[in-house]
């Protein structure tokens, strides 16, 4: 047995979980029992998918960055990027493409898919606009995708934003939380009339280049 096959027959075993519990149905007397996939019925995909690299502690540079030398400042949100409320494409697409939407699982999407084409472009941060627990959820999406009106989608005016600006201003709206719920949604309205607090360069303007610089000086960076 390979470790591919190994790492299959971990995640089998895994989804097993739902039918045992702590107290007077522990896994260990039935454990023998457990009905997995036989050797001669392991699907080709397992053998056949390419696995990446194992991931690293290191950071992507070892340049020391700190914030508490930086200045920051305030910007309205409207004046820094471009924002949308999602809906979604009405074109059919043979592939499941992930739908974003207001939630704090899985990228926002909490494992949804349809067979739409994608309507938005990657590269974008979606910050959740209302929900019991997925307002103010912000992520940075990488790939094309479809998006619910439970979401904000944020594309930096004039500048194309990596993962690694991403995760920096990912961050810095999530701190924004607290001051949203059910009742008092970040509707699109409301965000556009809101406030980000940025660091700046010397002629005030966003930091994208620290941005980027801080993430980079994080550990496990290099594996973004």
């Amino acid at each position: 047995m390979n470790n591919r096959e190994k790492h299959f027959y971990c995640h089998a075993i895994t989804l097993n979980r739902y039918k045992y519990n702590s107290h007077g149905r522990e896994v260990n007397k039935t454990f023998d029992k457990l009905l997995v996939p036989s050797m001669d019925h392991i699907p080709d995909w397992v053998n056949n998918t390419n696995i990446p690299p194992p991931h690293t502690k290191e950071p992507y540079h070892n340049k020391k960055v700190s914030l508490n030398d930086r200045e920051w400042g305030w910007f309205l949100y409207k004046d820094i990027f471009d924002i949308q409320m999602g809906k979604s494409s009405k074109i059919k697409s043979k592939e499941n493409n992930f739908i974003i939407g207001s939630s704090k699982n899985f990228n926002g999407t909490n494992g949804e898919y349809q067979k739409e084409k994608p309507y938005y472009k990657k590269e974008c941060i979606t910050v959740g606009n209302g929900g019991n627990t997925g307002c103010g959820q912000a992520f940075y999406q990488s790939i094309p995708f479809n998006a619910k009106s439970t979401v904000n989608i944020l594309y930096i005016k004039n500048k194309k934003i990596n993962t690694l600006i991403g995760m920096f201003v990912i961050t810095v709206i999530k701190l924004e939380q607290y001051r949203f719920n059910y009742g008092r949604k970040w509707s699109l309205q409301r965000m556009q009339t809101h406030k980000i607090k940025l660091p700046i360069t010397n002629t005030g303007s966003p930091d994208w280049q620290f941005m980027e610089d801080y993430i980079k000086a994080l550990p496990c960076s290099s594996n973004l």
